[in-house]
């Protein structure tokens, strides 16, 4: 039990490390050196987690998709479970560009936070994606993406 919570930690902690490596460079260009130093361990503990940098990005858009996905659904309405969305990618624009790069985490993390905004309204399933990656790209307002669907939802 100990040593699962001390993984868990250690995980969380090059998960933190690699939100603050994509603020300042793109996924690719993220080297475990970048990820380890920050966080004061060796390599080799990295690679005792993780096979690479992608396969951390792949366990953090799983993590962040299960955890967004559960405060999404705990949200009275759509519009507040859209801000929690919103804000969680926000607040992690270069986690947010990078995910939307990478095609297997991008399907793991919206498998999982679609759900949730669908139980509102089922065409919020199919247009919040794409809805969503524009405002991610173009660094929009989340109140230009919110009036959107609330346009949908008169």
């Amino acid at each position: 039990m100990q040593k699962a919570l001390k993984g868990t930690r250690t995980k969380r902690k090059l998960a933190s490390a690699l939100e603050a490596a994509l603020e300042r460079k793109p996924l690719d260009r993220v080297r475990v050196h970048d990820l380890t130093d920050p966080c004061d361990i060796h390599r080799q503990t990295f690679y005792y987690h993780f096979e690479d940098v992608y396969a951390l990005f792949a366990w953090c858009a799983a993590e962040d998709g299960a955890a967004l996905a559960a405060e999404m659904a705990a949200a009275p309405g759509w519009r507040e479970a859209l801000e929690a969305l919103l804000g969680f990618l926000a607040a992690r624009r270069g986690y947010a560009l990078a995910l939307l790069d990478r095609p297997a985490e991008r399907q793991v993390f919206f498998a999982q936070v679609l759900p949730p905004a669908a139980r509102w309204d089922p065409r919020f399933a199919m247009i919040l994606e794409p809805l969503v990656e524009k405002w991610v790209r173009e660094d929009g307002a989340a109140e230009d993406l919110i009036g959107v669907l609330e346009a949908l939802t008169v």
